[in-house]
């Protein structure tokens, strides 16, 4: 039998365990001073399912705003416990260790091929846990799936910009594609005629931002 050779854990496991991150008490998680809980994939992929058939774009857009919300108020809480990022790179950086933390939590690995803060455009790629397991329990869908990444990657984006933003998902893993594939901007970046952005409430998108700015 071939000796088994040693095998480091991710980088991002390795922060957590150098920096002692992960902390247990009374019965509860926390990660970096914020409260988790674990949770059976499947449980949220058939909510989904289900309000997505019964409800349809009322429950989207609820899933997005939540989501947005995390996303706002995540980069805002690491604004004030690390300091506000001013510059360009500063933002970049804060958007990328945001993402990083998508690993941790088991949401996927996802990096960004576009950061335009001058433009108002970003765009990222990579894999969706949640999108696999979706298509592997209902099949290849017509339409992405990932609610929740879009809100959190329009919420972080809104908070560093200061200006309402749409996140669309054009390639999902459960349509079949080989990895998700988003795009944010600024709502005044959007071709008014493209179906991607004819096909969301944008009212309800922008009063969403406008809550938080």
């Amino acid at each position: 039998m071939p000796e088994k050779r040693f095998s480091p854990p991710p980088a991002i496991l390795q922060r957590v365990i150098g920096f002692k991150a992960l902390k247990y008490k009374d019965g509860g998680l926390s990660i970096w001073g914020v409260p988790m809980f674990f949770n059976i994939s499947y449980v949220e992929i058939i909510m989904q399912k289900y309000c997505l058939d019964k409800y349809g774009k009322e429950f989207e857009n609820i899933i997005y705003s939540l989501a947005f919300f995390q996303g706002y108020n995540a980069i805002k809480s690491l604004t004030e416990k690390y300091g506000i990022a001013n510059s360009l790179q500063d933002k970049k950086r804060l958007l990328e260790y945001n993402t990083g933390q998508m690993d941790l939590i088991g949401r996927g690995h996802f990096e960004w091929t576009r950061i335009d803060f001058n433009n108002g455009l970003f765009e990222a790629r990579g894999t969706s846990p949640f999108a696999i397991e979706y298509r592997k329990m209902f099949g290849i869908q017509k339409d992405p799936i990932d609610l929740f990444l879009r809100g959190i990657a329009a919420g972080a984006i809104s908070y560093l910009m200061k200006k309402p933003v749409l996140c669309i998902e054009d390639h999902c893993m459960a349509c079949g594609k080989p990895s998700c594939h988003f795009i944010i901007k600024t709502l005044n970046k959007w071709d008014k005629k493209d179906p991607l952005y004819k096909k969301y409430n944008l009212s309800l998108i922008k009063e969403i931002s406008e809550k938080r700015l």
